[in-house]
């Protein structure tokens, strides 16, 4: 026989009271107000409409947090609070109890309400209670606006069937409410659509801004006017932003953009992913800045050494405590700058990601003494730059003092790697004890995160590895023999009688392919000179020379599967779109993000190159492109 818990009085009440709509309307005058968000809750799940109305024009607090229970895409709830308010802003006299002045739509999630209305527990903390039972003088009700609060997150293309009714019921009663918000999200939407939400906002309210979509430049300058008038900001996502060529009417555009920075007073946080316009102008935008910055992160593009020169003695980074600069490549750079750099920021940097930016020894020897200075460094990153196993020991040793370091992550050590760029498990395993000991030697226990990705810089390593696909475990004197072989081979006149190589395959089958290969045969192919062939192609390189002299070499007809994985102009594309039209029996074809805009001549002229190529590929199956800007209002162009 089951027990089943007695329901507690607070339950029997509410549901007592909601049998009745008459009674339950006399007796919110008299209910003690601990019990209005329980029977709140109780009205809401049991779709009691008129006396949801009815509390929400009694309600004895300041917030109503109602996004915690509404399901946005279903009206109801919603439209009955809202006719509620409609009520509540015309009455000339208000009701006794009422202090409601802010409509929260904010997801604060069931477990607050639950808490709130002692379903969970029976004690109330008075610090989870104070943002919403704080007091406000009822004499003031009528002189302050009705304030609703939500956080917008615009995915879509068009407005859904919420956002037009909150808009067009906020638009028809400006006067009396204000529509807040704190964090904006915008992934997708036409600026036509964004600007119409923006026009009905309080700017001043926003504290965060992430923008997770293509732009032109002339769209970011167009959202810049809104931007200068966020003066409470605090945090900025830039996505890629597209800068076809630097015109005259972009550098406008760029004026635009950074002067409104002069007004964003209490920005913290700038983050700016692929931000090609930045190139030879970073130190216009920081000089905008109204004060100093907790953390940048500027990745994923170009920078010139005056651009990193000018960060490294900005007065506006001297108290981060992030920065992260994945992606720029520093290569060419003076050492000596990135030494400023941290030195700069030394007392303050908790977290430094510096990926994939090419960096090499000396660079790094140089910033060492810099970054053992850094107390407060909790994440250090140095993934996919080429660094030898002598600086990597010096790196762990300078590194050892730093109290506040639990997160590390460096690439594998150059001489894990062969010439061509493979990578040697059975060394990197030794390099990887031998760090071990450095270590143990420095008496600290740390946890080291080694990378076995190259470094994507250094372009002919790493083309060797996904292009030729050696057996990692092979010996370069093994195929130096095979290669002398060959020679010898090749300069016989009389081939010999049971020679019947015509293929040499250097990609990786594996060992069980050789156990079994004995009762299989080479298919014999026509004589003649060597053709190295490649039916898989991944290119993470930024060298045009470098592409161009592997695919000069290549029997391109064979190459079956194409990535290009690394940003580029439409101009670049353009060049190589010859050699792309003869890979007549390319199946796939991968392309990342391409900066242009047919609106140019110049990039016009190389998309009808780049389509036209394309025509010649009648074996093509699937085509994948990331971030192609250059696509827009022009694809039927190029489907067709």
């Amino acid at each position: 026989m089951s027990v089943q818990n007695p329901s507690r009085l607070l339950d029997l009440a509410g549901k007592h009271l909601l049998r009745d709509d008459a009674l339950a309307f006399s007796a919110l005058e008299d209910l003690p107000t601990e019990l209005f968000p329980h029977l709140f809750m109780e009205a809401f799940h049991g779709r009691h409409i008129e006396t949801l109305k009815a509390m929400v024009q009694a309600w004895p607090f300041v917030r109503l947090p109602l996004g915690g229970l509404i399901d946005m895409p279903h009206m109801g709830p919603l439209q009955a609070v809202l006719e509620a308010l409609d009520g509540l802003l015309a009455q000339k006299v208000h009701s006794r109890r009422c202090k409601l002045r802010v409509l929260d739509l904010r997801d604060t999630g069931q477990n607050f309400w639950s808490i709130w209305s002692g379903a969970s527990s029976y004690e109330r903390s008075s610090s989870r209670m104070a943002p919403v039972a704080e007091q406000s003088s009822t004499a003031k009700w009528h002189l302050a606006p009705l304030k609703i609060f939500m956080d917008f997150c615009l995915k879509k293309r068009t407005l859904d069937n919420f956002l037009t009714y909150l808009l067009r019921w906020v638009e028809q009663r400006k006067a009396s409410v204000h529509l807040c918000c704190k964090k904006l999200k915008i992934s997708a939407m036409p600026m036509d659509n964004v600007v119409k939400i923006l026009s009905m906002v309080q700017l001043d309210c926003i504290q965060e801004v992430q923008v997770n979509w293509i732009w032109h430049l002339s769209t970011l300058a167009t959202f810049a006017s809104f931007l200068g008038k966020m003066s409470n900001l605090q945090r900025l996502c830039l996505s890629p932003i597209h800068l076809s060529a630097f015109t005259k009417q972009e550098q406008d555009h760029l004026v635009q953009i950074t002067s409104q920075f002069l007004r964003l007073g209490h920005l913290q946080d700038l983050h700016l992913d692929y931000p090609s316009f930045l190139e030879g102008f970073l130190d216009q935008m920081l000089r905008c800045l109204k004060s100093p910055l907790s953390n940048l992160s500027i990745t994923n593009c170009w920078l010139t050494e005056s651009d990193l020169t000018y960060l490294s003695q900005s007065p506006n980074i001297s108290q981060l405590k992030g920065l992260d600069l994945s992606g720029v490549t520093m290569t060419d750079f003076n050492p000596e700058i990135l030494h400023v750099l941290l030195e700069k920021v030394e007392a303050t940097l908790q977290e430094l990601d510096l990926d994939l930016c090419g960096i090499t020894d000396s660079q790094l020897e140089a910033i060492l003494p810099a970054l053992s200075r850094c107390s407060q460094l909790r994440y250090f990153s140095l993934c996919e730059n080429f660094l030898s196993m002598a600086v990597m020991e010096k790196l762990l040793r300078h590194t050892a003092g730093l109290p506040c370091l639990t997160q590390e992550r460096y690439p594998a050590p150059q001489e894990s790697y062969r010439s061509q760029g493979v990578l040697l498990e059975g060394r990197l395993a030794q390099l990887r004890a031998q760090l071990l000991e450095v270590l143990r030697d420095l008496g600290r226990p740390r946890i080291i995160w080694i990378s076995p990705s190259p470094c994507l810089h250094c372009v002919s390593r790493f083309m060797s590895q996904k292009l030729w696909g050696a057996d990692e475990e092979a010996s370069p004197k093994t195929l130096e023999a095979v290669l002398d072989g060959l020679d010898v081979l090749l300069a016989q006149k009389v081939q010999l009688r049971k020679c019947k190589l015509r293929v040499l395959d250097l990609r990786n089958t594996g060992q069980d392919f050789w156990n079994m290969w004995s009762r299989d045969k080479w298919e014999e192919q026509q004589k003649g000179s060597i053709h190295l062939c490649c039916k898989k192609m991944k290119i993470v390189s930024r060298s045009k020379e470098n592409i161009k002299k592997v695919l000069s070499m290549l029997k391109l007809d064979c190459i079956q599967e194409m990535e290009l994985n690394f940003t580029q102009k439409l101009s670049t594309l353009a060049k190589l779109a010859p050699l792309l039209s003869k890979m007549s029996n390319v199946q796939r074809l991968l392309l990342s993000p391409i900066h242009g805009s047919a609106v140019e001549e110049q990039d016009h002229q190389a998309l009808l190159q780049f389509m036209f190529q394309i025509l010649r590929l009648q074996y093509l199956w699937d085509v994948c492109m990331k971030a192609p800007s250059f696509l827009e209002g022009l694809l039927n162009q190029m489907l067709k």
